[in-house]
């Protein structure tokens, strides 16, 4: 798949110039006709194909990730020759992140996808990944991911979930706080602000340490509580900001850079155990060919959605530095402390270490 057409496919879907006609024909054009119709009803696989199996994810076709999932349905198809269908479901057909989990833990499903914090209630280490501060670029978060750090979380997954972790996509980069009215400098600003929240122990944490009121919401309410001033502001990535059109509710944005999130794919892991070797070889090397193409055009959706939303008239962005900036790290570092015993000191220490 060509990725520059893709990517400006992905542009002029994010800015609203594509009816879902147009989405879906330029979508079959680049070999993603799978992820363009599986809205309407996915193919059933041939009764001739001696391996099938169904793979569901909860983004949205514009989104990096879900282009990260079709590359390794697609890749997974052509090694296979034919042998192996892969139907793909987007867009919360067959449930969000924690009913995927769910579902492919049971056997209902053999491949599903989540953010790396809805896996935080099974292992304890998968919390050091939002630790305020902790990572501080995508390098260094890849490196965590394809080192041996990130193998005692593989393991206590598929011990504790009977899931194995096949590849883990970059969710848009850093988070930066957005909200309607005042313009947030430093975090003495956001004493007495609603921001949403994910409900996760560290990320409520972390916004209460820097003053605000943290509102559990489940992300799909988050456009409408803005609408409705159910809460004053949100913590999210640019990408999905502009993508789901939250700029046009909340304008004022500050990008502190704070925490990076993932989302991961994952196989049933007696489902993987019984297929034949070089099936399982074809899933694992598919993987790494998916994540290396949806990293590269995450950074090219990241750095086109702050261009973009810094262009946007209305919209206000700032970007803390210097002392600032100290202030939004010292203030959220009791969170490291309230959270070390749990995480271990040790995997904090080894992944800090690599931002070096």
């Amino acid at each position: 798949m060509n990725a520059k057409p893709l990517e400006q496919l992905v542009h002029e879907a994010q800015e609203g110039r594509l009816s879902r006609r147009a989405w879906m024909t330029r979508a079959v054009a680049l070999g993603m006709g799978g992820l363009a119709l599986q809205e309407a009803q996915p193919a059933a696989a041939a009764a001739s194909k001696k391996i099938a199996f169904k793979f569901a994810y909860t983004s949205t076709p514009t989104n990096p990730v879900s282009m990260g999932y079709e590359k390794f349905a697609a890749v997974v198809r052509e090694k296979g020759g034919g042998e192996i269908a892969v139907s793909t479901y987007c867009c919360n057909q067959l449930g969000n992140d924690q009913e995927l989990v769910q579902s492919v833990q049971y056997g209902a499903l053999q491949m599903g996808a989540s953010s790396n914090n809805n896996f935080d209630q099974f292992t304890s280490k998968m919390m050091a990944l939002e630790l305020p501060y902790l990572v501080r670029s995508a390098d260094a978060y890849q490196k965590f991911w394809r080192t041996s750090y990130s193998d005692d979380i593989r393991k206590d997954i598929e011990s504790k979930l009977g899931i194995k972790i096949l590849m883990v996509m970059n969710a848009g980069g850093f988070r930066s706080i957005e909200t309607i009215s005042a313009l947030v400098h430093r975090p003495a600003d956001l004493k007495g602000i609603k921001l949403r929240a994910a409900n996760t122990p560290i990320e409520l944490a972390t916004l209460k340490a820097w003053g605000a009121n943290p509102v559990p919401l489940p992300y799909n309410q988050v456009f409408t509580a803005l609408q409705q001033g159910t809460v004053d502001g949100e913590v999210l990535q640019p990408v999905w900001f502009l993508s789901d059109k939250h700029w046009e509710v909340a304008k004022k944005i500050c990008d502190i850079h704070y925490i990076m999130l993932s989302h991961i794919g994952f196989i049933n892991l007696r489902y993987f155990n019984s297929l034949p070797k070089d099936v399982q070889n074809i899933l694992l090397e598919s993987a790494r060919v998916a994540e290396d193409f949806e990293w590269k055009v995450a950074a090219r959706a990241v750095e086109h959605a702050r261009a973009k939303l810094k262009a946007i008239h209305g919209v206000e962005w700032y970007e803390p530095t210097g002392p600032i900036l100290t202030q939004w790290i010292d203030q959220s570092r009791p969170v490291w402390n309230q959270f070390s015993e749990r995480i271990g000191s040790g995997l904090i220490k080894r992944i800090e270490a690599l931002n070096a």
